[in-house]
């Protein structure tokens, strides 16, 4: 838990068992990943139980590069690089790259057509 955010956020410890209570979540030690969202509400992944896979976590989502999550999953910043390289892709090319440690989702941004200079009336 980060402290320093919370205070940041005005979000008490209250607030905080409070939401993770409406998350069905008793105990902070089962939350692998949790993020306050814009618009103030809690969103989390609860760490897997005994055979269960991990829950994908985000790497990359545009243009936000989520280090902590790599780390958490055992990997750095250069297993990244070699992601996006296979992939064919630049991380500035990337809408959101997940992953949990034994697959990854990455979702290339679309393009716009050639040519394409909006809509006009």
């Amino acid at each position: 838990v980060d402290q320093g955010a919370l205070r940041h956020l005005r979000i008490t410890p209250n607030d905080l068992a409070e939401s993770l209570r409406g998350a069905e979540v008793f105990s902070p030690e089962e939350v692998l990943w949790g993020v306050i969202e814009s618009n103030g509400s809690l969103s989390i992944a609860k760490k897997p139980g005994k055979g269960e896979a991990p829950p994908m976590l985000p790497i990359l989502i545009d243009p936000s590069y989520y280090r902590d999550n790599l780390e958490a999953l055992g990997y750095d910043s250069h297993w990244l690089q070699q992601q996006l390289e296979k992939a064919g892709l630049k991380s500035s090319q990337v809408l959101i790259f997940l992953s949990n440690g034994s697959e990854t989702l990455l979702i290339p941004k679309k393009a716009a057509p050639k040519g394409d200079q909006g809509c006009e009336y």
